[in-house]
């Protein structure tokens, strides 16, 4: 079938992959459709896709993407999946291999018959601040004392190709973590100097506050994109600043926050459309298919409208976007 794709899943040591062969589909990856894909309830649900076998510099590689869409350089178990992945489906059959990542060469050695267990060589975690990095003095951050969303937690910073904050806790659940994790990632010890340009994409108000406050912050350009969901004209988005717009109920949201923050201007690509409305019907409604958790009280249909994209409208907004950030960075 045409529109059919062939996905697998698999798991370890706590994380688990969707993983998307493209000798065995003809789709084309795009952030906004792998963080639909990872999203749990909604999605397939997972911590991020593999895609692969592919080239890279002519070797057998595997591309990585968060559940957020954006593209990883490495991921310990993530390479551990896909190395089981290659023996499953008869692309390797040596016990001893490399796979190509972003972040260089991985050396992989499977350690049993069945392939349940491998040991990759990831390379050594640095803990050097000016590495990760995290602002301040050069030293190694283990167990200092960060501050995020006012309250004290004791953490460990370091970095295999992607920066880590290990935070220790005696209890640990998914609320907590995904109400802390914007904090974490826009706490002010991560500094955003080391970068020429933020591009914000986020869905959420406050991710998106949160990124704009630290690159006005550190005096670092941003450009943000306002809503794409339920909108089906790409070619009604233009540039402008985000007091000049209207009709958009997330620019007129972020509009509020920044001027009780006194940020005076902020770069937008943003649509006059109307969003359009989905249609409710009952036959594959949650209100009677549901699929969130069981007890939820209210479904997620009642709760809010789930917006959906058309694969043409939020790409537009990118390649836009891409535009504007070349030409202020080549002015």
């Amino acid at each position: 079938m045409a529109n059919t794709i062939i996905m697998s899943k698999y798991q370890g040591l706590g994380n688990d992959y969707l993983i998307l062969d493209p000798k065995k589909n003809q789709v084309q990856l795009q952030g906004k459709k792998i963080a639909l894909l990872c999203q749990r309830g909604f999605g397939l649900g997972a911590d991020g896709v593999l895609y692969g076998p592919v080239e890279i510099d002519g070797k057998l590689g595997v591309r990585i993407f968060n559940a957020d869409g954006s593209e990883s350089a490495i991921s310990g178990n993530g390479v551990r999946i896909f190395a089981k992945y290659l023996m499953d489906n008869g692309y390797i059959t040596e016990k001893k291999f490399d796979i190509e990542t972003m972040s260089g060469t991985i050396h992989v050695e499977c350690l049993n018959s069945r392939a349940t267990e491998f040991k990759v060589n990831i390379g050594k975690p640095s803990f050097i601040s000016s590495d990760i990095p995290v602002s301040g003095e050069v030293r190694e951050v283990i167990k200092e004392n960060f501050v995020f969303h006012g309250k004290e937690y004791k953490a460990t910073c370091l970095t295999v190709g992607n920066p880590h904050c290990i935070i220790f806790t005696d209890n640990v659940s998914a609320e907590a973590v995904k109400n802390l994790g914007p904090y974490v990632e826009n706490a002010d010890e991560f500094p955003f100097d080391e970068y020429d340009y933020v591009v914000d994409a986020i869905d959420t108000v406050t991710g998106k506050l949160m990124l704009v406050e630290q690159a006005k912050d550190s005096g670092t350009p941003i450009i943000s994109s306002m809503g794409a969901g339920n909108k089906m004209d790409p070619t009604g988005f233009i540039v402008t600043d985000i007091y000049k717009t209207s009709v958009c109920p997330l620019a007129k949201v972020m509009r509020r926050e920044l001027k009780k923050r006194g940020i005076k201007k902020l770069k937008v690509v943003y649509s006059q459309e109307k969003p359009m409305t989905p249609i409710d019907d009952m036959a594959i409604s949650c209100k009677s298919h549901c699929i969130c958790p069981p007890g939820t009280e209210r479904k997620c249909t009642q709760r809010r409208q789930v917006p959906g994209s058309n694969a043409f409208v939020p790409s537009v907004v990118g390649l836009i976007i891409a535009g504007e950030v070349v030409k202020d960075l080549i002015k």
